[in-house]
């Protein structure tokens, strides 16, 4: 059995035959690498201390082999939780940016860029200039816009050559609602 062949299948049978101690010695050196993966299958997980003291010679002291491995794991562990940690701020700081982005209502997004001068300063704020541009907008409709459409006026007309002010009524009444 070569080494490239210990997988979490085979590795049971291989264990029960080092048990047995019908292993080899490469074989014996395949079975300590395959305990120093970082996953192994539960029912493997108890066996790795045991792996792990042999594989380092069966020192009398047992607890080097355990804390050697949980330095390392506290090592990999203190990278992992603070790469989860630098994720997660970026991942907030693109979260804040979105919602900036999206805190002014779409019909801002055509007056990007203008700005007005108040007391001799540049302000570009859209909140704060919106309520100017909406007077100017405001103010440009009333210039541009009569206050009657031709149709009203027409009607107006034809209305004013009638004296009876019920039937006047009727009559606009008839002509707006075919209008709609």
């Amino acid at each position: 059995m070569r080494e490239e062949n210990i997988n979490n299948e085979n590795v049971r049978d291989l264990m029960e035959r080092f048990m047995a101690g019908e292993t080899t010695c490469a074989q014996e050196q395949m079975l300590y690498e395959y305990f120093r993966r970082r996953e192994l299958p539960k029912d493997m997980e108890q066996y790795r201390t045991m792996m792990l003291w042999y594989a380092a010679g069966m020192p009398d002291d047992v607890s080097s082999v355990t804390s050697h491995r949980r330095g390392v794991m506290s090592h990999l562990r203190w990278w992992h939780y603070a790469s989860i940690a630098a994720s997660l701020m970026v991942l907030s700081m693109m979260c804040a940016k979105f919602i900036d982005s999206q805190s002014q209502p779409q019909e801002y997004a055509i007056y990007e860029g203008s700005y007005i001068v108040r007391d001799g300063v540049k302000i570009t704020d859209l909140d704060i200039i919106m309520p100017e541009i909406k007077q100017a907008e405001a103010y440009v409709e009333s210039i541009h816009h009569p206050v009657f459409s031709t149709d009203e006026m027409l009607t107006e007309c034809v209305i004013r050559g009638i004296e009876d002010k019920q039937t006047q009524e009727m009559v606009r009444n008839v002509i707006f609602e075919n209008k709609e």
